[in-house]
């Protein structure tokens, strides 16, 4: 289970540092698309994961605001930690109903 957690951490930060670099280029200019990918990389990490929702969904959003903070110095793109952390508990509730229901498979 650990090493899911740890590959899940390093797929979302990898995921964030792609989704940060492409929301801080000048000719994009796509709020929408930049939230949703947040919000489906943390639902995907999540699954891979199966625990600590707030973790990844920190790891998941964490580089699009360090990217636009030493680009521009502006802060309002810490918004972008409220797709990635209800991606996160998304994916962390979906994660729990999928394994309660192939418990309840097996037992029966």
């Amino acid at each position: 289970m650990q090493n899911r957690f740890t590959l899940a951490l390093i797929a979302a930060l990898t995921g964030s540092i792609l989704i940060g670099y492409v929301d801080s280029r000048p000719g994009w200019d796509d709020t929408g698309i930049t939230f949703g990918l947040l919000f489906m990389l943390a639902l995907a990490t999540m699954f891979l994961a199966g625990s600590k929702p707030l973790t990844i969904g920190v790891f998941a959003a964490i580089a699009v605001p360090a990217f636009n903070i030493f680009r521009s110095g502006s802060f309002e793109s810490f918004a972008a930690f409220i797709p990635a952390l209800a991606g996160s508990y998304l994916g962390n509730f979906l994660y729990k109903q999928f394994k309660r229901n192939d418990q309840e498979r097996k037992t029966d």
